[in-house]
């Protein structure tokens, strides 16, 4: 329903999120956060040492984003440490937000999918490799892969790439407003058919302490840490981080609905005689009526505004001023305002997907949300937001009223396919027929050659064995597997022909509806005949079977029956009439199994399912869905959701989050270098060189380099990293430079393994020739190392002469 009361299909509604929050991992847990007021600011030294230039250091802070899924996404190994932190992070959070959608983010490969991107970038100061010739430290293809990764500017095409997008990319730097502003870009591109979907991000992370001892300098940020928005204690913001992101479609093809966008619009305050940086009340007043007015809404119609409110002295006046005038005039009610920033701090360009988010947490009522952004610059963004009006039912809760319920998952790991069942177990409040058939649509994934993809798969099957005091209890059985190599395996269909009969033998599958409407409808047909199928299949008379016609009859209809269910589930088998591959999926369709001998004795790696067994009317149901959970296990995908009623899309309001459920393979992590090590200029002079044989196949070499069973880093090593040094200071390539090198003093070992990395830096001191190679700031090697020419200056009375030389001048 939209605000005039008519649904549109072409509304906009953004149907995934997903995010990294200070203190929060996830949506859910930012949700938490959020409801228990908790602190999200925190003091603590995971970014500089604490105390630097008598500054504050309390800040929201990203946990794990060293944390990292490359077997996933397929990027480079030996290239993911130069990766900017905020660019991994990008790629998991915009992967969930699609899966939050109920979306399979493989069904988009190929799409007109759109990727904005909001960020804030102060300056170029994160440092490049100091030249891009080839020498020891890898090829030329290596240092410029080095540089690349490092660039902000390819956040966003890095995404499309990795999913394989179409649509336009961009970067978005609008200081504090970027995020709402890439947000209004997408929107409008939806609006003017120029995409079929929108994945809109901000990000926002703080590494380097002198723009947190600038900005407080300037009384942007507080001294005290404390974000007092629209208090008259305020002495402005506190830093924070965040990379979260939004997933935008059309809402006719949107299976969950966040939200709808009403409008979305930007505009810039111009000149203004206090300056660039003061915010304009006049400006931010007028985008809202604006952005009303294109939604044909009444201002008095919008119930709350998430502001920007930072806290500075300057910023809260002016925005509540400009919200006064453009929303106030005529109301007779008050206007809720609301503000993160007090809750986590300030983002900066991540501010505004980050307040749409926590708009989105607290959608549990009808009210007509605007959240509104502005940058120091005065560009400005405002957005209306409309709730999803579909509430859940008491009967969303009846998951499994009929026939067991099967809930397929697949993950990076084991205990990511664990995690998802413990939810489902534990959280009886949060499952939903709703949640089930969204959670369904994205479990299905394919394997990839460029992926180490989804292997663990498992099922989690839910029997109702009781209802008391309306709450109904279930029964839970798991099974587990693992998909091996990279590409499908064939599936092959055996259909017997014969088989055991017994009486009742289909009376067990009558529940699944279409297994039963398809016995109706062979029941018909045979009628005609004078054949009572239904009396042969689910009577428990021992004589109906003792015909020859019976027998035929009862086992051919079964056989039709369940290649029927088998179509519904998607289950197509191998099209190709070959000699059955040893690495085969069979799945027999009939009565009772009777090739499992036969299939074990010739396909050494072949899996053989069978659905059901003579005999076993109690347990044919059980044993009917155990071997379609085989079967996805073993890679099959299944439309299961089918089994059971439609659900109509979009979920009801408060479905749960999916984004929140997913887990990486994060047993690896990614070094990120910090202050002092980077972002300071006393060792931003410094080369940095690390050897990583475990990763790197090209410094496997110096596991050869080993005396009396240890692995050194070689001598002449060193010499090499200071002729490298020295070359760059003069704008040579390390070949091109002959050097002489003196008093070179091994101080110390460095022992090599191919399980650690190791990390060496040089520095040069160009006014002595000295330079020295430390790890972990131990220092290793100290010496001299000069060029020829460099030699006229060393000779006596060198330096006199010289002044004479220049005293002439």
């Amino acid at each position: 329903m939209s605000l005039n009361g008519n649904s549109n299909g072409n509304d906009i509604c953004v149907s995934g999120m997903s995010g990294r929050f200070p203190l929060s991992d996830t949506t859910d847990e930012f949700a938490k956060n959020l409801f228990s007021g908790v602190d999200m600011v925190t003091d603590d030294d995971s970014r500089w040492p604490l105390g630097m230039f008598d500054m504050s250091n309390r800040m929201g802070k990203i946990q794990n984003y060293q944390s990292f899924d490359n077997g996933f996404f397929g990027l480079p190994n030996d290239m993911l440490e130069e990766l900017d932190p905020q660019s991994r992070l990008l790629l998991e959070v915009s992967y969930e937000s699609m899966l939050d959608s109920g979306v399979n983010p493989q069904s988009l490969r190929g799409s007109n999918t759109g990727v904005y991107v909001g960020l804030t970038i102060y300056k170029n100061c994160d440092g490049f490799p100091d030249d891009v010739h080839p020498d020891v430290d890898g090829s030329l293809q290596t240092t410029i892969f080095q540089t690349l990764f490092e660039a902000k500017n390819l956040y966003a095409s890095r995404i499309s790439f990795v999913n394989d997008l179409k649509g336009p990319t961009f970067m978005v730097d609008t200081a504090c407003s970027s995020s709402l502003s890439a947000m209004t870009l997408a929107y409008n591109d939806l609006l003017l058919d120029n995409t079929d979907a929108a994945i809109v991000c901000g990000t926002h992370m703080v590494f380097e302490p002198f723009i947190n001892q600038f900005q407080q300098e300037l009384g942007l940020c507080s001294p005290r840490g404390v974000s007092a928005v629209f208090d008259e204690s305020a002495d402005g913001y506190v830093k924070s981080e965040a990379v979260c992101c939004l997933f935008l479609q059309r809402r006719r093809k949107a299976r969950r609905v966040y939200a709808q966008v009403v409008s979305a619009r930007v505009n810039v305050d111009g000149y203004k005689k206090m300056g660039m940086f003061f915010p304009s009340a006049e400006s931010q007043a007028e985008l809202m009526r604006k952005t009303c007015k294109a939604a044909k809404v009444d201002p008095t119609q919008v119930t709350y505004v998430e502001t920007h409110g930072t806290g500075t002295k300057v910023g809260d006046p002016q925005e509540v001023k400009a919200i006064y005038n453009a929303y106030c005039e005529g109301r007779t009610e008050p206007l809720p305002l609301g503000a993160l920033k007090s809750n986590m701090g300030h983002p900066e360009g991540s501010s505004g997907v980050s307040a749409l988010v926590k708009v989105l947490i607290a959608y549990e009522n009808e009210c007509l949300a605007a959240v509104n952004n502005f940058g120091i610059g005065g560009a400005n963004a405002h957005v209306l937001l409309e709730p999803n009006h579909k509430l859940g039912t008491s009967d969303g809760f009846l998951i499994a009223e009929t026939i067991p319920r099967i809930v397929n998952i697949c993950g990076r790991t084991e205990d990511a396919v664990k995690y998802v069942m413990d939810f489902i177990q534990n959280n009886p409040k949060g499952v939903t027929n709703d949640f089930l058939a969204l959670l369904a649509q994205t479990m299905k994934y394919t394997p990839n050659v460029n992926s180490s993809g989804m292997p663990f798969r498992g099922s989690l099957i839910l029997k109702k064995v009781s209802e008391e005091n309306n709450e109904i209890n279930y029964e839970y059985k798991r099974q587990m597997g693992v998909m091996k190599g990279k590409s499908a395996r064939p599936l092959w269909l055996l259909f017997p022909g014969l088989g055991g009969q017994w009486p009742a033998m289909a009376a067990a599958l009558m529940p699944i509806k279409i297994f039963a409407d398809k016995v109706e409808e062979c029941h018909q047909i045979l009628h005609e005949f004078g054949v009572d199928l239904k009396h042969m299949l689910l009577s428990e008379d021992k004589t109906s079977m003792s015909t020859m016609t019976a027998k035929f009859c009862s086992t051919t209809a079964i056989e039709i029956a369940l290649f029927e269910v088998m179509k519904a589930l998607d289950i197509t088998p191998d099209d190709k009439l070959k000699d059955l591959p040893t690495d085969a999926i069979i799945l027999e369709l009939g009565p009772h199994s009777i090739f499992p001998k036969v299939v074990s004795e010739t396909l050494d790696n072949s899996t053989y399912v069978s659905l059901i067994k003579r005999n076993a009317n109690d347990t044919n149901l059980e044993t009917f869905m155990a071997g379609l959970a085989t079967l996805y296990e073993s890679g099959v995908n299944l439309s299961i959701e089918k089994l059971y009623p439609v659900v109509e899309w979009p979920v009801a309001r408060n479905t749960q989050s999916i984004s929140s459920l997913m887990r990486w393979d994060h047993s690896r992590k990614f070094e990120h270098r910090l202050y002092p090590q980077k972002y300071c200029r006393l060792t931003a002079g410094d080369y940095n060189f690390t050897v990583d044989a475990s990763m790197h196949q090209s410094h496997a070499f110096y596991l050869d380099h080993a005396v009396d069973g240890n692995v050194l880093f070689p001598a002449t090593g060193y010499l090499m990293l200071a002729w490298r040094k020295l070359a760059v200071s003069r704008g040579k390539a390390w070949y091109q430079l002959p050097v002489i090198f003196e008093n070179v003093q091994l101080k110390r070992a460095v022992f090599l393994n191919d399980v650690n990395k190791t990390n060496l830096r040089v520095k040069y001191f160009p006014n002595t020739d000295e330079f020295c190679v430390l790890e972990n700031d131990n220092v290793c090697v100290v010496g001299k190392v000069r060029t020829p020419d460099d030699e006229v200056l060393l000779t006596p009375n060198a330096i006199l002469e010289r002044q004479k030389l220049m005293a002439s001048t």
